[in-house]
């Protein structure tokens, strides 16, 4: 049987010990990015099987066509977002990791400063953090320019209400769901290069990718992607929704892992 390879890694990004002894009896690896990927065969002899099979998105879910009028609507109502020119969206949770802190010191270098970031979390998270990035807004005089919204039961709403999503991670991640959900529908996605990332983010197709850690280059990155005209940002959407149809559609990551599985189950020798 194959086995799903952990992103569980040490602060020099290499597979903890006892991943490594997991995944050895394996027959194949199964990785969710060419990070992942990576990261095992640096772990594991050069002959063990990999296969890079992705999480998957539910494009029924996440579908720009799916999303009801009404609910777009009560949805800006509650974030008091009606009345926004431009919306940055960040989801995810409240995490020294996520790059908050980064993102805010962007927001202050931004040449576009009628943009707003509307940052979504559950209220209970890192309740620590949070004081510490509220703090730091007051410092950056981004007093309504950058608020905590809450946490967003439906997502794909959400995500339409944004003119672009951000990813501002400074910790690898193995697949960033973000990603792939917002491009899913037809959101511009600013993002760093780190972990999974450039695996599902094209630059300069179906969004933007800068370095971990540099307010400077997101801040560039953010200007740019709010500036697209329409056509601009209908084509980028289009780009966007195919290249998460063709790579990680839910049924297509499905249909990979079933054949796998069935592979591996068949007798040895057959």
């Amino acid at each position: 049987m194959p086995f799903v390879a952990s992103p569980i890694a040490n602060e020099n990004h290499e597979p903890e010990q006892w991943v490594a002894q997991e995944m050895a009896g394996a027959r194949a690896i199964v990785a969710a990015s060419d990070f992942v990927a990576a990261l095992v065969r640096k772990a594991l002899p050069a002959t063990t099987r990999i296969e890079i099979i992705p999480r998957g998105v539910d494009l029924l879910r996440f579908d720009p066509a799916a999303v009801r009028t009404e609910k777009l609507v009560r949805q800006m109502q509650d974030w008091r977002a009606d009345d926004l020119s431009a919306v940055i969206l960040m989801p995810g949770r409240v995490s020294p990791g996520k790059g908050h802190d980064i993102l805010l010191r962007a927001m202050a270098r931004m040449t576009n400063k009628q943009a707003t970031l509307l940052i979504v979390a559950r209220d209970e998270d890192n309740s620590k953090y949070r004081e510490t990035l509220l703090k730091l807004i007051a410092e950056l005089h981004l007093e309504g320019r950058a608020r905590f919204v809450g946490y967003a039961p439906d997502m794909p709403v959400a995500y339409m209400l944004a003119d672009v999503v951000v990813v501002p991670s400074r910790t690898p991640e193995a697949f960033n769901s973000i990603c792939a959900e917002a491009l899913a529908m037809g959101r511009p996605v600013v993002a760093t290069r780190a972990g999974g990332t450039p695996d599902i983010v094209v630059d300069g197709e179906t969004g933007w990718l800068v370095p971990p850690a540099d307010p400077d280059a997101l801040a560039r990155a953010l200007d740019h992607a709010l500036s697209l005209d329409e056509a601009a940002r209908v084509r980028l959407g289009e780009a966007s929704r195919l290249h998460i149809t063709a790579h990680f559609a839910l049924s297509r990551v499905g249909e990979r892992m079933i054949s796998l599985y069935q592979e591996l189950a068949a007798p040895i020798g057959r």
